[in-house]
């Protein structure tokens, strides 16, 4: 949802990685192994760059599901060819709380076991020290998810990588 706000409010380019073989899909399969395997960010970056012009937007963001988790190198690399990441996050019961409430719009009922084991290694991983320069709490205070507006803004001015056009 917020990957949607930030392409459409920012002219961005959007690619949903959380979907069935989202690499394949947009054509990225071989540039991503490159870049998750050997660290090597310029062949994503130059095919993200060219899907930019030829779509005349300001840039493009990619939003991945929490299984597949980026470690502190790649997101270091990545930073170096101009590749920005940022984490949306929210402690455990929170967006467990906030799936339940998905579901429940959608008249199912959340299987908190596959959940736990799904997300396990996002909450472990991201929760560490070294990722909070790439994190940003996307629920406020009282447990709510932030309105878009304030989302955006908090997006706009904590990451400095990212400037709307």
């Amino acid at each position: 949802m917020i990957s949607e706000w930030l392409a459409a409010d920012w002219q961005l380019v959007h690619l949903d990685i959380d979907c069935h073989q989202p690499f394949g899909k947009y054509g990225l399969r071989r540039d991503w192994e490159r870049f998750s395997s050997q660290l090597d960010p310029e062949p994503l970056a130059t095919i993200l760059r060219a899907r930019i012009v030829a779509a005349s937007r300001s840039g493009a963001i990619l939003s991945f599901p929490s299984t597949r988790i980026l470690t502190r190198a790649q997101i270091d690399v990545a930073r170096s060819a101009g590749i920005c990441t940022i984490v949306l996050w929210g402690s455990e019961e929170l967006c467990k709380e906030a799936r339940r409430a998905r579901e429940r719009e959608n008249n199912q009922v959340l299987n908190e076991k596959r959940y736990d084991k799904s997300n396990r290694k996002a909450f472990d991983t991201y929760g560490c020290s070294e990722y909070d320069d790439v994190r940003i709490e996307a629920f406020s205070p009282d447990g709510s998810r932030w309105s878009r507006e304030h989302m955006l803004s908090i997006i706009a001015s904590e990451v400095s990588c990212l400037k709307p056009t």
